[in-house]
């Protein structure tokens, strides 16, 4: 549901801006000309806007919810693991050579300590993304302010008919 939202929103955010390019043409038909290089940066303006939206409201939350979605995942894991490790427990106070209920334990403990590395690793992975997801931010955004900016440079000569002899 929130795909198809955000999906609706980058495209209706598209068609305004081509509303507006159209709009922009019409009003400068008779003032003045709407250079292709202009239109150049409208476009690279349309698309790296499109992108920081598309990165900030799809691509990251989507991002964010798999980790999160994972960390859940091995903290149940972790959690399952280490009650079965307790219940081996009063087995393994007798002291035997070879059990294999020793065995079992031992092996459910080696994977209780993989899941938690796991986990541990996980919470890494998404204090990452967060940073990172700050720097893809500025990226984006310093793109899109590029565009903007030489779309003012380029921004069509308007000519005012009354002046003209």
């Amino acid at each position: 549901m929130r795909r198809a939202l955000l999906i609706a929103a980058l495209v209706s955010s598209s068609i305004t801006f081509s509303e507006e390019l159209l709009h922009a043409e019409e009003q400068t038909r008779g003032k003045g000309v709407v250079s292709a290089e202009y239109l150049a940066a409208y476009q690279s303006y349309q698309s790296a806007h499109d992108k920081l939206l598309l990165y900030r409201f799809v691509d990251l939350p989507r991002q964010r919810r798999a980790l999160d979605d994972q960390i859940r995942l091995t903290e149940i894991e972790v959690s399952v693991l280490a009650r079965r490790v307790a219940s081996y427990q009063p087995f393994l106070r007798v002291k035997q050579g070879y059990s294999p209920v020793r065995t079992a334990a031992e092996s459910y403990y080696l994977e209780l300590i993989a899941t938690e590395q796991q986990l541990r690793q996980l919470r890494d992975d998404r204090i990452a993304l967060m940073r990172l997801s700050r720097e893809q931010s500025r990226h984006h955004a310093a793109q899109a302010i590029r565009a903007a900016r030489r779309m003012a440079i380029l921004r069509p000569s308007q000519v005012d008919e009354d002046a003209a002899p």
